[in-house]
């Protein structure tokens, strides 16, 4: 996480080149007020703002319903930071983001959906515009079309998730009164119910864990809860921002120029969201956002599957047969073109190596088949963010491996 001296020295020289200021940068009266508090912490307990829900509904004219989990956490106004995560599947398995436009009040929502797209029709507003009832339930429109969405249990096989969350500002230059500050999050996910404690889901709770951590093996041994995550990544954060707010703060008496206060507003804030939850599968969504004072942040998201009847995680290899990369390159070429809406014959843009396609490792199972992350500029135009391709299942048989924890047992005939 710290920065190269160079690094540090480039992003100083284009801040005061271009005169910019970061999208984190706060009026003076509103930086020096929460930097002269002391450091904030919530409780590493579930809070009335924190939640996690299952719903289920249906649009209109579609014969069969979907499954929405939404995770809500509170935020803090000076950041900017999304405060709500939101999934949904229909019977066709593929997953859908769906993103917060705005949060008139508590019991509102506003989410932007894709929705289904065509090369050869214009784009329509599929804006969810809803409203909670009485009831724990959510009313309102999807494209101008009657929407309800029912809570349901979010345990269908006795197993729930409680939200956890960790936030604390921590200062640069602790014994000044008007000190630059970071803020750091970690906002994890603790499975409960009647069976958080078979052994499956303790082997389960020990995989969220170590992928909360960001490890990428089930090698290492787990943390000793998501509290002791906590402890470990906030004194190593405290340790290097420190370290950074040193390197870049002038020497006394030295006719530098005051480093400006926006470039030491770092922010990290790592989550872990429920993407389907439907036995014996459970997939999640751990996006990491860091920022270091420079122009924008970086928002990665990892994805990781899990096998409920034994608690394991799954890796690629996990997923698919030895040898079958090479037969994946076509496949997910053809679903880029189709995302990007390119012909067969256009040219590839971005990060593509020698033009050609990558195969990304960072998956995950849905009910329908398998989705792929890739980062911003890894297989297009920066412009185009994060790329995910889902595949169906119909397209990948003969590449996976047998008995996956898919609902119903629909991986295939060979």
């Amino acid at each position: 996480m710290s920065l190269s001296s160079s690094a540090r020295l480039s992003a100083v020289l284009l801040l005061a080149l271009a005169g910019c200021q970061s999208k984190t940068k706060q009026p003076d009266t509103a930086v020096t007020k929460a930097a002269a508090s002391k450091p904030v912490a919530l409780p590493g307990a579930t809070t009335p703002a924190t939640s996690y829900e299952t719903y289920r509904g249906r649009f209109a004219a579609a014969a069969d319903s979907f499954t929405l989990h939404l995770t809500r956490v509170p935020v803090a106004e000076e950041f900017e930071a999304e405060g709500l995560a939101a999934y949904y599947y229909g019977s066709d398995g593929q997953v859908h983001e769906l993103r917060e436009r705005s949060n008139p009040s508590p019991d509102s929502l506003l989410l932007g959906d894709s929705g289904p797209t065509s090369p050869d029709q214009p784009e329509k507003d599929y804006t969810w515009h809803l409203h909670r009832e009485a009831n724990g339930s959510w009313t309102g429109t999807r494209a101008g079309q009657p929407l309800q969405l029912q809570r349901v249990s979010s345990a269908p096989d006795g197993l729930g998730f409680s939200v956890v969350l960790h936030v604390e500002k921590i200062l640069a230059f602790p014994s000044e009164p008007n000190s630059p500050y970071a803020e750091l999050n970690l906002q994890g996910l603790v499975p409960t119910g009647p069976a958080a404690n078979t052994p499956a889901n303790q082997l389960l709770a020990a995989n969220i864990l170590r992928s909360e951590r960001g490890d990428t093996s089930a090698s290492m041994p787990a943390p000793a809860s998501l509290e002791a995550l906590w402890r470990s990544q906030r004194q190593a954060y405290i340790r290097t921002y420190r370290a950074d707010a040193a390197d870049l703060r002038p020497a006394p008496g030295s006719s530098e120029e005051e480093m400006p206060r926006y470039a030491l507003t770092y922010q990290q804030r790592s989550t872990a969201n429920v993407m389907v939850h439907q036995p014996p599968l459970l997939s999640l969504a751990f996006p990491l956002y860091e920022y270091q004072g420079g122009n924008r942040g970086h928002l990665t998201t990892r994805f990781r599957s899990y096998d409920l009847r034994s608690g394991r995680v799954l890796s690629f290899d996990d997923v698919f047969l030895p040898g079958t990369r090479a037969q994946l390159v076509p496949v997910l070429e053809q679903h880029l073109r189709k995302e990007l809406g390119l012909s067969a014959t256009e040219p590839l843009e971005g990060g593509l190596m020698a033009g050609k396609m990558p195969v990304s490792t960072n998956i995950c199972l849905t009910p329908g088949g398998v989705l792929f992350g890739y980062e911003p500029n890894a297989v297009a135009a920066e412009h185009y963010g994060a790329v995910t391709l889902f595949v169906p299942l119909a397209e990948l048989r003969p590449l996976l491996r047998e008995d996956l924890p898919l609902p119903a047992s629909s991986v295939a005939v060979r």
